[in-house]
């Protein structure tokens, strides 16, 4: 069995493919307006070094790479095997890892603010990365401190 996704216009036409057989699984229609491409950030936002890791804690913990960061959220791609991804307003918390340097944060409290499917890869298109924008709750005072030394320590603005 295999998955693909096909982008045309405004529209997502997810496949699904068993024993040969082709079958239509689902169309997704697209609100122009939460595409990635608008922006919405009141705040910076800076990428990471490589080997920075989020773990999201929720009925299927989703662990994957940060893109980007910034003191009030973060982005993370991961991979996925089924479609989960979806945009939900649940309460979660996020740990925060950079291999190289040790760094921790643990139990960041945040929402999802979208979870999009991005392309499929690997054999037979079987593997989805997918995208996820997080936006931090209310941090205590120590986890704002460290999420502060970490901006300036392991990452770069991005350039406009």
């Amino acid at each position: 069995m295999s998955l693909n996704v096909k982008h045309k216009s405004n529209k997502m036409i997810i496949y699904i493919t068993h024993f040969y057989q082709k079958t239509k699984l689902i169309t997704l229609k697209i609100d122009e307006s939460r595409q990635m491409g608008v922006e919405r950030r009141k705040y910076i936002r800076f990428l990471v070094q490589d080997k920075t890791i989020a773990i999201l804690e929720g009925v299927i913990d989703k662990v994957g790479k940060v893109n980007d960061i910034n003191i009030k959220g973060l982005s993370f791609s991961y991979l996925s095997e089924s479609i989960e991804a979806g945009s939900g307003s649940d309460s979660s918390r996020v740990d925060i890892f950079h291999k190289k340097n040790g760094f921790y944060l643990t139990n960041v409290p945040c929402k999802i603010v979208y979870d999009i499917p991005g392309y499929t890869s690997g054999r037979n298109n079987s593997v989805m990365i997918c995208r996820c924008g997080l936006y931090f709750g209310k941090l205590p005072k120590i986890q704002l401190k460290l999420l502060d030394i970490f901006i300036k320590k392991y990452a770069t603005e991005v350039s406009s």
